[in-house]
């Protein structure tokens, strides 16, 4: 194909075929050994921005497009490197796909296909932006995936051990009643942490995995609370936290109960794990809000926003309580399926309010 540049009837109609095409796309034509971009097409101006003006040549388009240095040259290494290789195998074209910094939506992923003919330079940009934000979310589950794994082969044989070696000891005689209660009491302490970890893990599995069936009904948040509480009643107790609860009778949030019944679970769970022996714990809800708060370890911004922008990890707690790290990422996740928010107010050795909002 052909273009003369200097043509106006062939310009108008090449301005035409390229406002047709559903992507971005530049036409640039040599000069001085410079390429200068001679049109835009709408879609570019639409969803990268720039306009002629503002990119004149192709060295302006690389500045606005790869602002970082360190990233620009290697665009342009890699990209000179694939020029080279089509030369050779008598090629005009060269495809890549890089990280483009656009006007006004920051960085976004594009493969960048490019023609030349004569002096004419053809590049047409395709949005892959979707794609490996997916890719990049199944590296992050397979992670997570193998972490999982990892925590509850490491954490379930510990309990299972115990238990293997109390059964014995019992069957042998080897233990007094005094010390077989003594130990029985460990394992079983032992154990519900793991069966909390377990439950945690297959909930976080089935919310990435799965469908999840919602069912919606009005739910008593005082019974709701008191259920989960009752869960960890001797975990509480045995630090010596006193738990509040101000949540009228008849408080009722329209949500799935399941699902918010996981997030209290993890959210108290996290509290009384912060919280330090004869700390405190207030529970409380109005309106369409569950609020827990405790005089704990608390947290730093940096700590708040790793949470809310789920880059959570493994973390202890006053008593060297082990956390899986799945646990807020999990509420968070859920939350998203039940169209809620969370806030979290903390200050670091003073306290942690976290919100629910419906």
């Amino acid at each position: 194909m052909k273009i003369i540049m200097d043509d106006k009837l062939d310009k108008a109609t090449f301005a035409r075929i390229a406002d047709f095409l559903p992507y971005p796309f530049i036409m640039a034509q040599l000069k001085n050994k410079t390429y200068v971009h001679t049109y835009l097409n709408e879609r570019f101006l639409e969803e990268i921005g720039y306009t002629v003006s503002e990119i004149p040549t192709i060295d302006d388009w690389f500045q606005k497009a790869y602002p970082d240095s360190v990233y620009r040259l290697e665009v342009i290494s890699q990209w000179n490197q694939l020029l080279e290789e089509a030369k050779r195998n008598d090629r005009t074209d060269v495809k890549m796909n890089v990280r483009i910094t656009t006007k006004e939506k920051g960085e976004r992923w594009y493969e960048v296909k490019s023609s030349t003919m004569e002096n004419i330079h053809l590049v047409a940009f395709v949005n892959i932006q979707e794609i490996i934000s997916r890719e990049e979310q199944l590296r992050q589950i397979n992670s997570h995936k193998d972490k999982m794994l990892s925590i509850l082969s490491h954490d379930i044989r510990g309990p299972i051990g115990n238990i293997h070696s109390l059964i014995n000891m019992t069957i042998y005689n080897q233990l007094s009643q005094d010390e077989f209660k003594d130990l029985a009491t460990k394992v079983n302490e032992r154990t519900f942490k793991v069966l909390e970890l377990i439950e945690t893990t297959l909930q976080w599995a089935r919310s990435n995995f799965d469908e999840m069936n919602l069912r919606f009904e009005k739910i008593n948040v005082a019974q709701l609370t008191q259920e989960v509480l009752t869960l960890y009643n001797s975990t509480y107790e045995q630090k010596k936290i006193v738990v509040e609860v101000n949540v009228k009778q008849d408080q009722r949030i329209y949500s799935d109960r399941l699902i918010l019944n996981v997030i209290l679970r993890n959210i108290i769970s996290n509290a009384i794990k912060f919280t330090p022996s004869s700390g405190r714990i207030i529970i409380h809800s109005e309106d369409s809000r569950i609020t827990v708060e405790d005089n704990g370890v608390g947290m730093s911004e940096e700590m708040i926003t790793s949470i809310l922008d789920r880059r959570y990890s493994p973390s202890y707690g006053t008593e060297k309580e082990k956390g899986a790290g799945i646990g807020l990422k999990l509420v968070l996740d859920l939350l998203d399926k039940i169209k809620a928010k969370m806030s979290i107010a903390s200050q670091l050795n003073v306290s942690t309010k976290i919100t629910i909002n419906f």
